[in-house]
């Protein structure tokens, strides 16, 4: 019986080590806040890489693709609790990945969020700017601002968070809300497939 739970003993540390060893990111710490760790960005297949679990990737996005980044974040708290931010910008676009912080100035892109826990999906849908729709069957979150423009996706699928944006450039008013809705439930499309 001694023997027995010695040996459960070395097998669950033994388990242990192996779980957080394959839960470790790479990539150097950008900063700590808001009781999260965020990784430096990086190009986007390197952060996919990273990631202890699986997702789906856009199949289509809304214009032909340039730089793709990826930016990794963690709970301090919780180091299980995992999330991915993609961005994918125009071909052409001048894009520093050695930036730190947001995105500033007008700018076309694509922003995917992914994590396995909830993560802002309570709060959005409480949030009066998102309508709920049905889109191929699924329950998703939908919100569009004219003043950036951009419009915004977010759903829950098996256990993971998804959020998902298109953003144009300021200069560029004349694409109407139909338009950008249509682009964005495009690429919806291609993840739920």
């Amino acid at each position: 019986m001694i023997l027995h739970l010695k040996s459960l003993l070395v097998f669950t540390i033994i388990f242990l080590a192996a779980c957080s060893q394959s839960n470790k990111i790479s990539i150097p710490v950008e900063r700590k806040e808001h009781g999260f760790i965020n990784y430096e960005t990086v190009e986007a297949e390197k952060a996919i890489q990273e990631m202890p679990f699986h997702f789906q990737l856009p199949e289509s996005i809304p214009f032909q693709a340039g730089v793709e980044e990826g930016t990794i974040f963690e709970s301090i708290n919780d180091p299980f609790h995992k999330g991915i931010t993609l961005r994918y910008f125009p071909k052409g676009s001048n894009v520093d990945l050695e930036r730190k912080g947001p995105i500033i100035g007008p700018q076309e892109f694509l922003e995917y969020r992914v994590t396995n826990f909830e993560f802002n999906f309570g709060h959005i849908k409480k949030n009066e700017k998102f309508d709920k729709l049905v889109v191929e069957g699924r329950e998703v979150y939908y919100s569009y601002s004219k003043e950036i423009p951009s419009v915004v996706v977010t759903w829950t699928e098996e256990g993971k968070e998804y959020f998902l944006s298109y953003v144009k450039s300021k200069s560029e008013y004349s694409t109407k809300e139909l338009t950008m809705k249509n682009r964005i439930i495009n690429v919806y499309k291609t993840l739920v497939d």
